[in-house]
């Protein structure tokens, strides 16, 4: 008796999916066939399954059997250990006609055979292989009609607002409600993500935000995702700069969604609110400032930064201050200065003297500062700048002109993939919105100020080197030296201290 050795070919597009095609439903129906059809081959030949070629989570319309993981090390390196395959259906080899052509092929040079226990195929005589064929094409028509409705119907949720699936953004969480999934905020990660945001408009870089992030094990986008639709993470992921400024970039921050490089709108050209947003567009405006200084600022090397960087300046040129180690002689112990940029220049050829305006001891001036500003300020309460939404249409106006920018800009680039007269229409529609918003009366918003809770001085003594800089800097103070004649003289810029002083005054 001839024994036909068999690979019985498994496919499944989902791991979680119809139980009709699951892997195990596939399994019983091919060793239920090949049961059938030993039966009917008494005395001549039996059919034997010596292996299982099992694909989870594979398309077919994506790899090709040679491509895939299980099917493809037995067609390529285990020819050897059968004679034929087995499947549950033909489309679960392929549904491409390219792909089926070049499988008969494969195997006629193989001399391999292969048996559909579904289906009526039989490759031994042109008739089947013409039915073959037609099976083939049916199921290539089969799956673009899926993929159509499948693109249809992404499209009429997203067009709706309603989640489509896949991977949750940061900060949300998904909702049943009577019209179907949407995202809403997740209590958990978008606290988590408002601190992020508030270290990043603090001047915090990216790369130290996501060192904190991991010594603190925050869960990343992806685990958070894998944790949110109970698996266990195969894999624990790490923040990186990169990532965080992915994430803080996106402006799934806001509620929209971006398809292809452009950000999906209504059919009037407002942007789709896919899922709730987690910040106003004013807030992620300012935070997309807040990175662009970052971005402008990396790779300059702060960790030494002096008290004074951007702060001190010269009273003779009014060039900044830096600080050198230079100066002294062999033996003596060299006391870190402040000096003229005009020093570094003449070394440069940008100048042709410096201007004559000798270094001062760096304890000297920025003891000076601090004891001036202490003095003067400290045991005021500390003042921060809030931002004040106003009661008026100027982010209405700002989206607004920020989508009729984004209508025109898809077209220039030709990522719009509507006729002209649907391009009109929204474009028309978004001016005539815009000319109603400007009729109404308004009123900016703006910044106020309000007590932290803490006094000038306390803010001061938790804040390291970098901390006090750049406090300075966004009060704009600033001060300056002259020790031409042989003394010091100082100007003392207060900057935003004398209105943070009136501030305080009159809460008194």
């Amino acid at each position: 008796m001839e024994v036909i050795r068999l690979v019985g070919v498994i496919r499944q597009s989902k791991k979680v999916g119809d139980q009709a095609i699951s892997e195990e439903s596939q399994r019983s129906a091919i060793t239920d066939g090949i049961e059938i059809k030993n039966r009917q081959e008494v005395g001549r030949r039996r059919y034997e399954i010596v292996g299982w070629a099992s694909d989870i989570g594979v398309s077919a319309d994506k790899t090709d059997p040679w491509q895939r993981e299980a099917l493809g090390d037995w067609l390529k390196n285990r020819t050897a250990e059968f004679d034929g395959l087995v499947s549950w259906k033909l489309d679960r080899l392929c549904r491409s006609i390219l792909d089926f052509a070049k499988f008969m092929k494969w195997l006629d040079d193989n001399r391999k055979i292969y048996i559909c226990t579904n289906d009526p195929i039989d490759l031994s005589n042109d008739m089947g292989r013409a039915l073959a064929t037609i099976l083939a094409v049916l199921a290539d028509l089969e799956l673009k009609n899926i993929k159509a409705r499948n693109k249809q119907t992404r499209k009429t949720l997203n067009e709706a607002g309603r989640w489509t699936g896949g991977r949750v953004p940061y900060g949300r969480r998904p909702v049943k409600t009577e019209k179907g999934w949407t995202l809403v905020k997740d209590p958990i990660t978008s606290m988590k993500l408002a601190e992020i945001v508030e270290w990043i408009l603090d001047g915090q870089s990216l790369s130290s935000i996501a060192l904190k992030l991991n010594v603190d094990e925050v869960p990343t986008p992806q685990d958070q995702h894998t944790e949110n639709v109970g698996r266990a993470a195969e894999k624990k992921h790490y923040w990186t700069g990169t990532n965080l400024g992915q994430l803080l970039r996106s402006r799934h921050l806001i509620g929209e969604r971006e398809v292809g490089g452009k950000v999906l709108r209504k059919a009037d050209g407002s942007a789709v609110m896919y899922c709730e947003p987690v910040m106003t567009p004013t807030e992620w405006k300012r935070l997309q400032k807040a990175l662009d200084a970052l971005s402008d600022a990396k790779g300059k090397n702060h960790q030494k930064t002096s008290l004074l960087r951007k702060v001190g300046t010269c009273g003779a040129c009014g060039e900044n201050l830096h600080v050198t180690n230079t100066g002294g002689g062999k033996n003596t112990r060299r006391i870190p200065r402040y000096r003229c940029a005009s020093y570094a220049y003449k070394g440069l050829g940008r100048v042709a003297e410096h201007c004559g305006n000798p270094s001062i001891q760096q304890p000297t001036i920025e003891g000076y500062l601090e004891e001036s500003v202490l003095s003067r300020v400290g045991h005021l309460p500390r003042m921060v700048k809030v931002f004040v939404p106003g009661e008026d249409h100027s982010e209405e106006l700002e989206q607004l002109e920020d989508a009729i920018k984004g209508v025109r800009r898809e077209r220039d680039l030709g990522l719009y993939d509507g006729d002209e007269e649907g391009y009109l229409t929204r474009l028309t529609s978004l001016v005539e919105r815009r000319k109603s918003l400007l009729t109404l009366p308004s009123r900016p918003a703006g910044y106020d100020y309000r007590p932290s809770g803490q006094t000038v001085a306390e803010y001061w003594e938790h804040l390291d080197r970098e901390g006090r800089n750049r406090w300075l800097r966004e009060m704009g103070v600033r001060l300056s030296y002259d020790r031409r004649e042989g003394y010091e003289m100082w100007d003392l810029n207060w900057g935003d201290l004398e209105h943070l002083e009136r501030l305080a005054q009159g809460m008194g």
